[in-house]
């Protein structure tokens, strides 16, 4: 089998990078930084499609493992105009070409094509965190794209975005069951055509949406959405007829006209960057003006690791071992190697006195639920959890 052909896309990219004798691109890769192995930096991956595009190498278990390290935090993308990241992507999709994909990838790819989402969940259940009569589109301004995780395994972060949208009286509705998956995890298992194909889907339902219900403006809470809605419309040649909006941003208008206000609270509050909301989507001030929008609260800062020099959470690294049931003798590295860069960060958070770690990123939570051991001295808290809480209102 020709292993090579996806890479050779990236040819030119590729001799470019195992040239340069910068390798700024790995200075802050938080894989490179915890493991200090050059083949785990980008630099490094560049070298290994080279070698695999040449057929000097073949696929092995540890070579396997060094490509799903990758936690695509994006640093590199903003750090080198080769942008390694893409090659990456095309590493995995040469792995699925070979037959040599981590088992979850396989999973994954069934989940999509019997529930249109990664998150395993049947897809007529995709809506039932709302009340049945809510669950139909209708007539509304605001079209709320809730995302796979929220609207199967974390639903809470769903309610709690539309407590807030009623609380403020705005005119809101769902694409019901024809939201599906946006796309993102697919992109990042290497699935490039599958994901184009849902993220097709969601484009013409936001649109159709536009035209029959009135919709203006879609927002979201998961930054995998935000990206996708923000990138890739225009690589397929379509355009979205609505306003793209993430909630933090929406918020803040909300909050500039006046419809949420927030109640007191003496919180001194820590704001983690995601990497998708951040480097990706671009959205570093929004969050940051409605913690000081509360009254009474402190913001402060992980510095230096902040905005696009932010520190990565490993949520799509800690997917890759997540289950112990696999054969895979990697397994309990990835595991271990996010739950060593979540404490890192934890501790960071710690040194700068804050009672909350807040994010608005549903990888960077989960990734904190399960590897926060300092929760006695900080705790970690979703953004949109807290708006709700500083408003009285109930999740």
């Amino acid at each position: 089998m020709d292993t090579s052909s996806i890479l050779k896309q990236y040819e030119k990219e590729i001799y470019s990078c195992t040239m340069c004798r910068d390798g700024g691109c790995g200075t802050m890769c938080p894989i490179f930084e915890n493991l200090g192995f050059e083949s785990c930096a980008p630099r490094g991956l560049m070298r290994i499609a080279q070698g695999l595009m040449e057929g000097r190498l073949k696929i092995t278990e540890p070579l396997i493992k060094k490509i799903y390290s990758c936690t695509d935090c994006g640093y590199c993308a903003t750090r080198c105009s080769l942008n390694p990241h893409n090659v990456m992507l095309a590493l995995r999709a040469q792995l699925i070409k070979a037959g040599k994909a981590h088992p979850y990838v396989a999973r994954f790819l069934e989940s999509y094509s019997t529930n249109r989402t990664p998150a395993f969940a049947p897809h007529e259940h995709r809506s039932d965190w709302l009340p049945e009569e809510l669950r139909t589109p209708r007539k509304a301004d605001v079209l709320f794209f809730a995302g796979c995780y929220a609207s199967h395994h974390t639903q809470y972060m769903a309610k709690a975005v539309v407590k807030i949208l009623d609380h403020a009286g705005v005119k809101w509705t769902t694409l019901g069951l024809d939201e599906w998956c946006c796309g993102e995890v697919a992109t990042q298992t290497g699935m490039q055509k599958l994901s184009d194909a849902f993220t097709k889907h969601n484009i013409l339902a936001i649109n159709r949406a536009a035209e029959e219900l009135g919709v203006t403006k879609i927002v979201t809470h998961c930054p995998g959405c935000f990206k996708t809605f923000k990138h890739v419309p225009r690589r397929l040649g379509l355009t979205l007829k609505v306003e793209l909006l993430h909630i933090t941003e929406f918020y803040c208008q909300l909050i500039e006209e006046g419809k949420l206000k927030f109640k007191e609270s003496k919180k001194t509050y820590v704001y983690q960057d995601g990497c998708h909301i951040g480097r990706w989507g671009g959205v570093y001030e929004a969050p940051r003006k409605i913690i000081k929008a509360i009254p009474g609260a402190k913001l402060v800062e992980m510095e230096p690791r902040i905005r696009d020099l932010q520190e990565c959470c490993t949520g799509s690294l800690k997917r890759w071992g997540c289950s112990a049931s696999y054969a895979l003798p990697s397994i309990k590295y990835y595991r271990d190697l996010s739950q060593k860069i979540v404490r890192r960060r934890f501790r960071e958070a710690k040194e700068t006195g804050a009672d909350i770690l807040t994010s608005t990123c549903g990888g960077c939570h989960r990734s904190f639920v399960g590897g926060n051991f300092e929760r006695k001295t900080v705790e970690d808290v979703d953004i949109v959890q807290i708006s709700t809480l500083v408003t009285d209102l109930m999740i």
